[in-house]
C-alpha cells in the first residue's frame, strides 16, 4: 500500500511551484499560482496512508509515478564560475584594507 511522509509531499509541492500559504496546528496549506491548493498534515514524520495519499496527489495534479520521481530526485546544483581579478591598489582607511580591481585594458 502506498504511503509517504509529509516531507515527501512538501518536496514535491515545492518542485511543482506550490508555496506554503499558512499553517494551522499540524496542517499546512499549500497554494499554486494557477489556483490549485492542498493541505498536507504534518504529524512528526508519520506516514500518510492510502486514502489521504491519493487525495493529495489528486490535488497536486500528479500521478503516483510522477510523485515518486519528484520525491526521489534532488534539484540540480547550480554551477557558478569564479573569476579572480588582479589587485591594482591597496588603501587603508580607518584601519580597514580596501583592495580595488586592476583596470581592464581597452581593446
Amino acid at each position: 500500500m502506498p504511503s509517504a511522509r509529509a516531507e515527501d509531499f512538501r518536496r514535491a509541492a515545492r518542485r511543482l511551484g506550490f508555496d506554503k500559504a499558512r499553517q494551522t496546528g499540524s496542517h499546512e496549506r499549500w497554494k499554486h499560482p494557477d489556483g490549485r491548493a492542498t493541505t498536507i498534515p504534518v504529524h512528526g514524520g508519520r506516514q500518510i496512508g492510502p486514502p489521504l495519499y491519493y487525495k493529495i496527489l489528486d490535488q497536486l495534479g500528479i500521478s503516483e509515478s510522477e510523485f515518486e520521481r519528484l520525491r526521489q530526485t534532488r534539484p540540480p546544483l547550480r554551477r557558478i564560475r569564479l573569476v579572480e581579478q588582479p589587485v591594482f591598489a591597496d588603501a587603508v582607511l580607518g584601519g580597514f584594507l580596501f583592495k580595488s580591481p586592476a583596470p581592464q585594458p581597452h581593446i
